[in-house]
């Protein structure tokens, strides 16, 4: 009995014919089973002859196993030694399901250069006969459809680099199954997140151009990005020795504890790293530590008052000199 693989639900059977040793007509059965007996119960028609071909629609995909015997003209049956086909119907292409994007360690998003890997899993009651990608939208070098390996069990894997994007649209990686039948699914779409653009760090603020404080500075900084990002701070002297550094994740400020020198300037260098692992530093202005106070010049003798005696009650004049080495006077305050 021949019958090869079937891919729209109908099997094909054909026969050698049996007329020249008497047979007038042909019993067809079909089982699920191979090495089935044959009964009233699996047998599905008969065939007269001179024909010996018959089309037989299963209904449900699966192994079919058939047997073809041959019946003379007062009805007797030839049941021994009977030949036995099969035929894999299936008329299904296999499903592809959840998708994944593996991107780089770290990172929710991928840029230029970045390496990359999609993996999906076949659902397949068959033997899976090739699983492919097309990256071509990724990686413009890259043409057509690539065969994906296997991963584990029935998820396949396809890694490659991104070359050739531009901008921050996201791309989609085409996947391409076909199952032992021969039914494929091809044009399965897995989205790809695209970001090519820094994050732009538009200030880096110093908490004033002085400060009092010998244990502490605090910085803020303001960022615009398209995606989520975290931050990293570094703290150096004029000299560009590192006293201090960390990690605030989203935020966009932090203070640092340390021993402080006066008077000496203070940098903040700030890391702004985005979903895609593109980075840019900002940087401060710089905070000078001013921890004494202004020198009131012979305190004495400095404050010089308009004399001892005076004609007029409504008002004092006094004038006096001070200096402040580092920050100059910001103001004065005096009490009569």
């Amino acid at each position: 009995v021949s019958s090869p693989s079937d891919l729209d639900g109908s099997v094909d059977l054909s026969w050698a014919s049996a007329a020249a040793t008497g047979a007038v007509s042909y019993n067809v059965y079909r089982d699920t089973s191979p090495g089935f007996a044959i009964s009233g119960g699996n047998k599905i028609t008969t065939v007269t002859e001179p024909s010996v071909s018959y089309s037989n629609v299963p209904g449900i995909n699966g192994m079919y196993y058939w047997k073809v015997t041959a019946v003379d003209d007062i009805g007797n049956e030839d049941v021994t030694g009977i030949p036995e086909g099969s035929t894999l119907v299936d008329d299904l292409a296999p499903d592809i399901t959840n998708p994944q994007v593996i991107y780089p360690a770290g990172q929710t998003a991928a840029k230029e250069g970045d390496s990359v890997t999609v993996r999906v899993d076949i659902i397949e009651d068959l033997t899976i006969s090739s699983v492919e990608a097309d990256v071509s939208a990724l990686n413009t070098g890259i043409i057509g459809y690539q065969s994906m390996s296997v991963y584990s069990g029935t998820i396949y894997e396809y890694t490659f680099t991104l070359s050739g994007t531009l901008g921050d649209a996201d791309q989609n990686v085409l996947i391409s199954a076909t199952d032992s039948a021969g039914n494929t699914i091809s044009g399965y779409q897995i989205s790809v997140s695209v970001d090519n653009t820094l994050p732009n760090i538009v200030s880096v603020t110093d908490e004033g151009v002085y400060t009092s404080d010998s244990t502490q500075l605090t910085a803020s900084w303001s960022v615009t990005d398209d995606t989520a990002f975290t931050s990293t701070y570094e703290v150096k002297d004029i000299l560009s020795v590192s006293i201090g550094s960390g990690s605030v994740g989203a935020l966009t400020t932090a203070t640092l504890t340390a021993s402080l020198a006066e008077p000496q300037i203070y940098t903040w260098y700030v890391t702004v790293t985005d979903e895609a692992g593109n980075t840019a530093i900002g940087t401060s202005n710089g905070i000078t530590v001013d921890t004494t106070p202004p020198d009131i010049v012979d305190p004495l003798t400095a404050v010089t008052v308009s004399g001892e005696w005076i004609p007029n009650v409504g008002f004092l004049n006094a004038t006096w000199t001070a200096t402040d080495a580092t920050s100059g006077i910001a103001d004065y305050k005096y009490r009569v």
